[in-house]
C-alpha cells in the first residue's frame, strides 16, 4: 500500500521507518513484522533499510507508513 505520507528529503541515513508488507503481485515477498528498519542508504524515491543488522529491503518511500527521526540528524 502507498501512502505518499513522508517526502525523500525529509528521511536520511540512521532515521527508522516502518512499512507494510511488501506484496510482487500477490506474493508476500517481504514482511514488515511490525518493527522498525533503520535507513542504511537513498537513492532517488527508494530507500535501503535492515533490521537488526540481519536483514536488508529496499523500499519506495511511498510505502513508509512511520517515520521516526534519529536524534543524531535532528537539528
Amino acid at each position: 500500500m502507498e501512502y505518499n505520507k513522508y517526502d525523500i528529503k525529509d528521511i536520511n541515513i540512521g532515521d527508522e521507518v516502518y512499512f507494510d508488507d511488501v506484496y510482487s503481485g500477490k506474493i508476500l515477498t517481504q514482511s514488515n513484522f511490525d518493527e522498525y528498519w533503520t535507513v542504511h542508504g537513498i537513492d532517488n524515491d527508494q530507500l535501503l533499510v535492515n533490521l537488526r543488522e540481519e536483514h536488508y529491503w529496499s523500499i519506495k518511500v511511498s510505502e513508509v507508513r512511520q517515520h521516526i527521526i534519529n536524534p543524531k540528524n535532528d537539528n
